[in-house]
């Protein structure tokens, strides 16, 4: 496990609140078989195919004791050249579901040879690029609650001028954690969308409005 990974950032060090967004390039054999990413994060991550999600979820571990994930990739073309998107999110704020540690990601992503064994086809080195993603804002620290931590904020304008946003290579963190255990809990799946029925609409409000949406909202 992460024989030949590195932790990785962006080159700028980390701001609480910080949207990463990495890419790689991946050339799949056309005779591979199950295709695996091992991946560790803090604080959350996607791992996406183009408008495809393929993998999400870090386990809530602690800072220097850090849960991977073992994820079969689905239904990836064989004998192609493609580009997966890693977004990685790095709270940096201590929270009661949350102790700050250092923003970095670290992944492989192997096939299944026709003789049984793994063949790493990407991972995580000084070699990756990345970028601020501009899909979210980075950065505003908008505190929900000490219990529920931070909100998020989509930049959807920018989204859609993902050129104007380039890739550069990416540092190795140094003094990453290096104790990794498996994720102890079976992870969440992703089933399709089944429809629904509206049996109540209407706001709670625990006594007096405090002019904070976000306190109203609990």
């Amino acid at each position: 496990m992460f024989t030949n990974a590195r932790p990785i950032w962006l080159a700028k060090e980390a701001e609480p609140d910080e949207f990463a967004e990495f890419r790689i390039p991946l050339s799949i054999p056309a005779d591979a078989g199950e295709i695996c990413l091992t991946v560790s994060a803090d604080t959350d991550y996607n791992l996406l195919w183009g408008d495809r999600l393929l993998a999400f979820g870090q386990y809530a571990d602690y800072p220097e004791e850090k849960v991977y994930d073992e994820v079969t990739l689905q239904d990836l073309p064989r004998g192609e050249r493609i580009e997966l998107r890693l977004i990685v999110w790095y709270c940096g704020i201590d929270t009661q579901t949350y102790i700050k540690g250092r923003a970095g990601v670290i992944y492989e992503i192997t096939a299944k040879g026709a003789n049984g064994q793994r063949q790493l086809l990407a991972c995580s080195d000084a070699s990756t690029e990345g970028r601020l993603c501009p899909a979210y804002r980075s950065h505003i620290g908008h505190l929900i609650s000490g219990q529920l931590g931070l909100n998020y904020h989509a930049n959807a304008e920018a989204a859609m001028r993902d050129a104007d946003f380039p890739f550069v290579a990416c540092r190795v963190v140094e003094g990453y954690p290096e104790n990794f255990f498996p994720r102890p809990i079976k992870k969440l799946t992703l089933c399709p969308i089944v429809s629904g029925q509206l049996v109540q609409t209407g706001s709670f409000i625990y006594g007096k409005r405090s002019g904070y949406a976000s306190i109203d909202m609990q």
